[in-house]
């Protein structure tokens, strides 16, 4: 069932569904109201569009790559049946002056770093899933309960809580944090 547009306030922003064109009638297209049955059709040159790409930014971060000043790389494994982080390490990358550092490093490879950068810049939401029944109410609230059935999802997804909390990947993936000035 179709549901009416609603804003932050619950207040309803579209209350018409619009529907295909008539056929034989250019520049017509059927309409009805939530809720009813019955159809009109209606002068309108609206096309919209069921396009994913139509209707979200896929702009992830938003994040021009020149404005990156310092991303943290951390590497690890799980051990799954005790929940424990092994063979932790964190990197700092550190950019000033347009000049990447890494400290303790005599040589950096800085095309590979430049090219993490601009792939920062590149990432795309590609597709979104709706969230689990009552998940979207516990976010509004703030009261954000973590519920086994919402573990044992996130680890068929390959994601993983640790016992102190964090989310990680695992197998790990590109898990990292990136720092921008705070004027973008």
């Amino acid at each position: 069932m179709v549901k009416p547009l609603r804003g932050t306030r619950q207040a309803v922003l579209a209350g018409r569904v619009l529907g295909n064109p008539v056929e034989g009638k250019p520049g017509l297209r059927f309409v009805r109201v939530f809720g009813q049955k019955r159809t009109s059709a209606v002068k309108t040159d609206a096309n919209p569009s069921a396009r994913f790409a139509d209707w979200v930014q896929s702009g992830l971060l938003r994040i021009p790559s020149a404005s990156v000043r310092k991303v943290t790389i951390q590497s690890y494994s799980i051990e799954e049946r005790t929940g424990r982080l092994a063979n932790l390490d964190s990197v700092a990358l550190t950019r000033e002056s347009d000049q990447w550092k890494l400290a303790g490093a005599e040589k950096l490879n800085t095309a590979a770093v430049q090219s993490m950068a601009a792939a920062l810049d590149n990432l795309k939401v590609i597709d979104v899933r709706p969230k689990p029944p009552g998940r979207a109410m516990d976010l509004r609230s703030g009261k954000l309960e973590l519920l086994l059935e919402t573990a044992v999802s996130l680890r068929q997804k390959g994601r993983f809580l640790t016992p102190n909390g964090r989310l990680l990947a695992n197998p790990p993936t590109a898990w990292f944090m990136c720092c921008v000035p705070a004027k973008l």
